[in-house]
């Protein structure tokens, strides 16, 4: 090895620089203490982050799927989220030995949540409308809506806000929430006014056009509900004012939403391919009430 102050070949076992006589057993040990290894929960974190979008990517390259602006997209937002949360790990104001195994179970759930638990029975309820309505609702799940949404991206500023809340250290000001907002408006707005563009773009057949349209522009509007569901569930986990039993309940509460709504506005308000996007849009609600009465039991249980 070479020394740090001198630039002399020394001995691996030297204590001591013969050359400069500065001490280096000690500087050795400092930098060994400084090299923080990634905890195995948060490896095991940014793997489920990560997955989906590997799949989705490994099926382009290696299997030959076309590859859409509703995989590019949502790519480039979860590397964005990915690299902020690396520059605050390395800036040390998120500690990786912070997270808990109890943590990754509640971004399992959200991971399994989020693409739909119910995703055939959703398709069998599109079905009742036409095989053209089924694929409309297929393009608008898995293309359209992850490029307006990419929710990878909230996932990952989810798992920023968890650990700065768990340094107890995150305290949102006015300026951060208007930013916030502004951001999430502006989703729901492009959304709205750019999905037939984007459907066009994704060679969505003309007969199916009218149906994604309708299908979207509804959900566009409201698509802001389900990231600030998600961050306020990461914010409360990390702040200890919800278990991780009561963070994962808020997150199916999600799905639980769409599995009573769906019908109710499907067949009993007959709002057609329009009640898919106005469901889709407020069911993150049901997981804001799911959460605030997790948080009421736990506050209970403390006490």
């Amino acid at each position: 090895m070479f020394c740090k102050y001198c630039g002399r070949d020394i001995p691996e076992t030297a204590e001591f620089c013969p050359a400069c006589g500065k001490k280096l057993k000690e500087e050795i040990f400092k930098d060994e203490e400084e090299r923080k290894p990634l905890g195995a929960v948060f490896v095991l974190m940014l793997l489920v982050l990560c997955g989906s979008t590997v799949v989705d990517w490994g099926r382009v390259l290696l299997l030959g799927y076309q590859l859409h602006i509703g995989l590019v997209i949502p790519t480039v937002m979860l590397v964005a989220g990915l690299a902020l949360l690396g520059i605050l790990i390395g800036q040390e104001k998120i500690s990786t030995a912070d997270y808990r195994l109890s943590d990754l179970l509640v971004l399992l759930c959200v991971r399994m949540v989020v693409p739909g638990l119910l995703l055939r029975w959703e398709f069998q309820l599109a079905s009742s409308f036409g095989t053209d309505a089924v694929s409309a609702y297929g393009i608008t799940q898995t293309v359209i809506m992850p490029t307006i949404q990419f929710p990878a991206f909230w996932l990952a500023l989810g798992l920023i806000v968890l650990g700065l809340g768990r340094r107890r250290n995150w305290q949102p000001a006015k300026k951060q929430k208007r930013i916030l907002l502004v951001v999430l408006g502006l989703c729901s707005i492009l959304g709205f006014l750019f999905v037939p563009q984007l459907a066009m773009v994704n060679g969505v057949p003309i007969e199916m056009m009218a149906i994604v349209v309708q299908m979207t522009r509804l959900w566009c509007i409201l698509c802001w509900l389900w990231p600030l569901v998600v961050l306020q569930v990461f914010h409360w986990l990390g702040t200890d004012k919800v278990g991780p039993v009561g963070a994962g309940a808020a997150l199916v509460g999600i799905q639980l939403g769409k599995f009573f709504l769906l019908p109710i506005i499907l067949f009993r308000f007959k709002l057609g391919p329009t009640g898919f996007g106005l469901t889709e849009g407020i069911s993150p609600l049901f997981g804001l009430l799911f959460l605030c009465i997790a948080t009421r039991l736990h506050k209970k249980k403390q006490g």
